[in-house]
């Protein structure tokens, strides 16, 4: 499963590695899907909270003559994962952590971040 974030494609099929989601997913169609993909994927969802809205989706425009992109954003705010809700215990042991940082998540980023350094 790859899926674009930010300027990046993550894969989180990498062999070597056993993968955990942390973060909140939709009840729509788009959730499910997500979370189905993923344990298919033998990714760890245990720490992944579902609330009661549409998940995310981007639709992304692409200039055909300069090939710049717009993306155009739909997030519900009740999808964002709040601070208490960080399981420091579950992330402590983790050799890579990937910290979302768009749409406004920056500032919780640096948070969660120091908040792991100092664990």
């Amino acid at each position: 499963m790859r899926r674009a974030d930010g300027d990046r494609d993550v894969d989180v099929r990498e062999p070597r590695l056993r993968s955990k989601y942390v973060g909140v997913s939709g009840t729509d169609e788009n959730g499910r899907r997500i979370r189905t993909e993923l344990t298919k994927r033998d990714v760890d969802i245990s720490d992944l909270i579902i609330r009661d809205a549409e998940n995310q989706f981007a639709v992304i425009l692409v200039d055909e003559t300069t090939g710049e992109r717009i993306v155009l954003w739909d997030r519900d705010d009740k999808l964002r994962l709040r601070e208490r809700e960080l399981p420091i215990e579950a992330l402590t042991g983790a050799r890579v952590v990937h910290v979302e940082t768009s749409r406004g998540c920056g500032d919780s980023a640096g948070r969660w971040r120091a908040r792991l350094a100092h664990s």
